[in-house]
């Protein structure tokens, strides 16, 4: 994208292709002209000799990357005006290409199909074997969680082992039972859009930054990056925010006291330094980790060590220096565990809303605004549900000592 407010033409048309083309200025018009060109060539030394071409144009090689057919095995060549009447059509349909509550439906679909085109059907031409191989392995691995865990609801006491089962449904229940203030502390994402959008479009619209871009000509992916960027920080803010409300109001109800989306909200800005200052560290750390390459294995390791600050400065009252050992000791003795568990969690809180709305998107004609509004309230409802889960699991690893009777899986 050349900008984070540009726009993107989508097409689903099987007749002319499917995806999505970056239409976002500048651009150049060309204007067409018509040449009349014979239907045959007379001999192979004809200037037109291509027209009679029946192989490839252009590199061999498998599946949808082989070259291209020349223009006379085309119904636009062929049959010109058939093709056009029943073919070609004025325009693709147009949609913004700007900042949503979580993972954008549009965009998403377009970088799905690019991902799936570009490097998974490349993949699996390669190694045939992969893809039964990859449906084979989460099939099985869907088959043994569910017939080795235990989705009773466990809500009492808050700090308890559980089995992976039970802490989904737990989580679920939970939330069913409060959805008011859950739902009232996810509002947060509301003017984190509106934030996110007009700082968007304050930077890269307006002296100097836009300046310097045209004047820099640089790439589009340098731009699109940090456009990206812009839009994760000011929406992951806005999921910490979201994520220690919900632990701050989990809080009040382990101890029994009432609590509201604003209650909750206050007890975060009391603690707001430590939490701040810890997550800053932790994320510094692995960006740093991640940033180095080699140091990769060690990033993904801190991120899974450190996913619960929050819980423990809000639930175990640890300061800002305490907070990543609480959280390094629930996940000790089961980093795997909790690592497939907490990846489980973070794709039912980018994928939902984006599974439900993408039928909505290929099949229906519901407004392309519309189809991306439902996606951020759909990311927005679940997010809660994401943080209790979260929760549930950091009470599971800390109570990690108790009898094997109330053990996780």
């Amino acid at each position: 994208m050349r900008s984070p407010l540009g726009r993107i033409d989508l097409n689903v048309d099987i007749g002319e292709g499917f995806g999505c083309d970056d239409a976002t200025p500048p651009s150049r018009r060309i204007e067409l002209e018509a040449r009349l060109l014979p239907a045959s060539a007379n001999s192979e030394d004809d200037e037109f000799a291509w027209i009679t071409y029946e192989g490839q144009w252009g590199e061999k090689a498998k599946g949808h990357n082989n070259g291209p057919t020349g223009p006379n095995r085309k119904g636009q060549w062929t049959e010109p005006t058939t093709w056009y009447d029943e073919k070609l059509r004025d325009s693709n349909v147009q949609i913004p290409s700007g900042k949503t509550a979580g993972p954008s439906a549009t965009n998403a679909f377009c970088g799905i199909v690019a991902f799936v085109s570009n490097r998974l059907f490349v993949a699996f031409e390669t190694w045939p074997l992969l893809l039964p191989l990859l449906l084979i392995g989460a099939i099985g691995g869907m088959f043994v969680t569910v017939r080795n865990t235990d989705f009773a609801v466990v809500r009492e006491p808050l700090r308890r082992r559980r089995r992976f089962g039970q802490i989904l449904r737990s989580a679920a229940n939970w939330y069913r039972s409060s959805a008011g203030l859950m739902l009232s502390i996810a509002l947060v994402f509301v003017p984190a859009g509106f934030i996110g959008s007009g700082i968007q479009t304050l930077i890269f619209d307006n002296p100097p930054v836009k300046n310097i871009l045209d004047v820099a000509s640089l790439p589009e992916i340098v731009e699109a990056i940090a456009g990206l960027a812009l839009g994760i920080a000011v929406f992951g803010l806005a999921y910490a925010f979201v994520v220690s409300g919900v632990v701050a109001a989990l809080r009040e109800t382990e101890a029994q006291r009432p609590v509201s989306a604003l209650g909750a909200y206050r007890i975060v800005f009391e603690h707001l330094a430590r939490l701040a200052i810890a997550r800053a560290r932790a994320v510094a750390t692995v960006v740093l980790l991640s940033i180095s390459v080699v140091g990769i294995p060690w990033a993904v390791n801190r991120a899974v060590r450190w996913l619960f600050i929050e819980q423990a400065i809000l639930l175990d009252g640890a300061d800002r220096r305490v907070a990543p050992r609480l959280s390094s000791d629930a996940v000790r003795g089961h980093w795997w565990r909790v690592f497939a568990i907490s990846s489980l969690l973070n794709f039912v809180g980018l994928a939902t809303g984006l599974l439900v709305v993408t039928p909505i998107l290929l099949f229906t004609t519901v407004p392309l605004g519309w189809v991306n509004a439902m996606s951020s309230a759909i990311y927005v409802a679940v997010a809660p549900f994401v943080a209790l889960a979260y929760t549930l699991l950091y009470f599971d690893g800390r109570a990690s000592d108790l009898p094997e009777g109330d053990a996780a899986d």
